[in-house]
C-alpha cells in the first residue's frame, strides 16, 4: 500500500511528502544507482561469443580449404587423362544463375532449420549463441574475409 501511495505522490496525483519527488522511481525499482557490473558482464559475454564464432569460422575455413586443395589435386590428375569439349548454349548461363540462386535459398533455409532444431537442445545460453552464430555465419554474403 505504501508503494502505491509513494507512486501517486511522486506523480503529483496525491498530496504527501514532497521530498520523494526529486527521485520519484528509485525506491520503487529497488535500485539506488545505475549498476555497472551486469553491463560489464554482458559486454564480456558478447565479446567472448564473437571471438569464439570468429575462431570456429576460421578453423572451418581452413578445413574447407584443405578439402578444396585435395579435390583440386585429384581433379587435375583426372583432367589430364580425359578431354572434354567445352559446350553450352546462350540460354544455359541464365538457367545456371537461377539454379544457383534457388540452391542458395534452399541451403539457407536448411541451415536455419538445423540451427533452430539444434539450439533447442542446448541448455547453456552462451553455448547456444555460439553454435547459432557459427551456423548462421555461413549465410553471410561477405565471404571475402
Amino acid at each position: 500500500m505504501d508503494r502505491v501511495k509513494d507512486f501517486l505522490v511522486s506523480k503529483a496525483l496525491l498530496k504527501g511528502d514532497s521530498s520523494t519527488t526529486s527521485h520519484p522511481l528509485w525506491h520503487l525499482r529497488g535500485e539506488r544507482e545505475w549498476r555497472i557490473v551486469p553491463t560489464v558482464l554482458t559486454l564480456c559475454e558478447h565479446l567472448f561469443v564473437s571471438f569464439a564464432i570468429r575462431m570456429l569460422r576460421k578453423q572451418a575455413g581452413n578445413i574447407a580449404a584443405t578439402f578444396k586443395l585435395k579435390e583440386k589435386l585429384v581433379g587435375n590428375h583426372e583432367g589430364d587423362m580425359s578431354t572434354s569439349s567445352p559446350g553450352g548454349s546462350t540460354g544455359e548461363p541464365k538457367r545456371n544463375v537461377w539454379q544457383w540462386r534457388m540452391g542458395k535459398f534452399v541451403m539457407s533455409a536448411l541451415v536455419a532449420y538445423v540451427d533452430g532444431r539444434l539450439c533447442r537442445g542446448i541448455p547453456n545460453p552462451v553455448a547456444r549463441r555460439i553454435v547459432s552464430g557459427f551456423l548462421l555465419s555461413f549465410l553471410d554474403k561477405d565471404d571475402a574475409k
